[in-house]
Order: C-alpha cells, then structure tokens, then sequence
C-alpha cells in the first residue's frame, strides 16, 4: 500500500479552567463548552497527575521518542494512564455528537488531550512526524488501522516536500476498547494510523513532542494498493 500525503491544520481551542500543577491545565473545543459550563471545577486526579509528573520529567524527548518502549518514564506514564477513566476528564455522560478536541496539558515536550469520536466516524489516515504517541480509548470501541513506512529514509516531516508516494506496511489492525492497556506508536513504528468509531468513542492521548506548524505538522493521507 502507498500513501500520498496532504497537509491540514488542527482543531481550534479555548481556554476554560486551570488545574493543580504548573502546566497542567484544561483546553476546550468551542463545541464542549457548554457542557463544562455546567460542571464544578475538579481537583487533577492522581492518575492525570501522575501522568503529567512523569512527562515532565523525561531528560530528553527527542531522544526519548526514538524507542520509547526503553524509556522508564514513559512506562510510568502509560502505568498511570491505564488507570485514568472518564470521571477524571469530568466526561462521564457527554452527549458524542460530533468530532472535538480537549487539551488536558499543553507544554513544549508534550501534550495531553482528548477527544470524541462519534459512531461511524473515521479519523483518516494521518501521521504524527517525529513523534511518539500514547493512546487509550476510554469509551466505546475504536477500530486502529496502523502502517509503517517500507523506507524510512522516505519519511518527511511536510507533505508539501513529498514528490512520491511512501510506501507502507500494515503494522496492526485490531479493536481498542477501555478494558484494553494503552498503546504507542513511534516515529519508526505504526506512525501512519486511522481511526474508525465503532460506537460513540472518547480517546485519551499523549503527544511526544506536541504538533508544530510547521516543523511538525499533521499530515492527512490517501492510501491505494
């Protein structure tokens, strides 16, 4: 299978509350305000905390990201993530009706965020350049189609530069649901994925390093045999 690739920008964002630890904090799409107007402010959670507090303590995430299956704080992070459940975004009966995007923390090494999938919808092929990805679908049922690049000299961080398609191997296909541990992709591993909800679905993800326009930018791809 080969990809050709075009570039899109991301979703937009509001702020709305502040969290407990330095850098941690809430971001919203406009189309979920309304449903947190109406819920109390929450302490962070021990498991968003522990999350956080283990990102951040990561020496060098660029270095990290080339095999973070070897990198201890990451482990601890997915440790943490496995426990995080819906109460702990204040998610806990939100009406999934259309695609949006929460940012739990934004720094400059990463990212956490969430967001809502509703059923039948697909999230396209897309790429996270340079980065690794930790995933975990708190409700509903996702199905994950992942590729890795034939060639990984091909890869580029701009479509814009791309004058060939890449060709790609299926790394895994398989249904996420929220009894399900956490799962990653590396820059080398899985980095090309597509997401189709099964039912309504929420995922928690991390970003190592975050999306940067335009060093790192999210790359939406066709694919053919």
């Amino acid at each position: 299978m080969k990809f050709a690739g075009r570039m899109v920008q991301s979703f937009a964002m509001v702020t709305l509350m502040v969290g407990k630890c330095s850098g941690l904090h809430m971001r919203r799409t406009m189309s979920m305000t309304s449903w947190f107007r109406t819920k109390p402010v929450a302490a962070v959670s021990p498991s968003l905390q522990g999350m956080f507090d283990s990102l951040a303590s990561i020496p060098n995430v660029q270095e990290s990201t080339k095999d973070p299956w070897s990198c201890d704080h990451i482990a601890k992070c997915v440790e943490h993530m496995a426990k995080v459940d819906l109460s702990d975004l204040s998610l806990v009966g939100y009406p999934i009706k259309t695609t949006a995007c929460m940012h739990i923390s934004d720094t400059t090494n990463f990212q956490i965020a969430a967001f809502t999938l509703p059923k039948g919808r697909t999230l396209p092929v897309h790429d996270h350049p340079g980065m690794t990805v930790i995933s975990k679908v708190l409700t509903g049922e996702l199905s994950v189609t992942s590729f890795s690049a034939d060639d990984q000299s091909t890869l580029t961080t701009n479509c814009n530069s791309m004058t060939t398609p890449i060709k790609v191997n299926l790394q895994e296909h398989s249904l996420k649901r929220p009894t399900d541990q956490p799962w990653l992709i590396s820059p080398r591993v899985g980095n090309f994925h597509e997401f189709t909800a099964r039912s309504d679905c929420i995922i928690l993800d991390v970003l190592l390093p975050p999306y940067a326009y335009p060093e790192r930018p999210c790359n939406y791809y066709s694919a053919r045999p």
